[in-house]
């Protein structure tokens, strides 16, 4: 089995996609693994967008543009690996 590169995350976080719902399953510095209605495939560009919450009183909005790797059915959606290229921190 492959190694990865970075260690990785649980996560129950929703996210903002373009055409539908998805809620993050699993997080790296470099990758996330997603649940949603959206039909993707690899090879496809993934934009998203996720609302962190840290411990403090500010809120960052965080804004990604991945290439989908992997893509499961799952029951009623689908799971979609992808590799984070682009990401940028906004304070909202």
């Amino acid at each position: 089995m492959p190694r990865r590169s970075e260690p990785r995350f649980a996560a129950d976080r929703p996210l903002i996609l373009e055409g539908g719902e998805a809620r993050a399953r699993n997080v790296s510095a470099s990758g996330i693994y997603l649940a949603t209605n959206v039909p993707l495939k690899a090879g496809d560009d993934l934009r998203f967008t996720v609302l962190v919450a840290p411990e403090t009183t500010v809120t960052l909005r965080m804004r990604c543009r991945a290439c989908v790797v992997r893509a499961d059915i799952l029951a009623g959606c689908y799971g979609i690996g992808a590799a984070i290229r682009e990401l940028w921190l906004d304070r909202i």
